[in-house]
């Protein structure tokens, strides 16, 4: 168990060391990001049951009767999602590099 965790934490911090090395990783660097989606509703009951009350127009919620209202046509299901992130390098950490050196 010892060994595992020693080795474990030698491949962490050697996997560290070289990614370091990558002259795109000393760059500061900015991401902007645009996502779509739209699921499909393929399986599952309740999912397929929700696609029928949609098609027929009327409402999720029922009353004390059981009875749904009828609301008309539910827009097309989609998702957008943006998104952003920053990176800004680190030169140094203290005591990273001298740990590394005792392994």
């Amino acid at each position: 168990m010892k060994s595992t965790i020693l080795i474990t934490t030698w491949l962490m911090v050697a996997s560290t060391l070289l990614v370091a090395q990558n002259p795109l990783s000393q760059k500061v660097q900015t991401e902007f990001g645009l996502g779509i989606s739209t699921p499909f509703l393929n399986s599952g009951k309740e999912l397929k049951k929700a696609e029928s009350i949609r098609n027929a127009g009327q409402s999720y919620f029922q009353n004390a009767q059981g009875e749904r209202r009828n609301v008309g046509s539910y827009g097309n299901l989609i998702g957008w999602s943006f998104s952003t992130a920053y990176y800004r390098p680190v030169k140094k950490v203290d005591g990273l590099i001298e740990e590394a050196a005792l392994l």
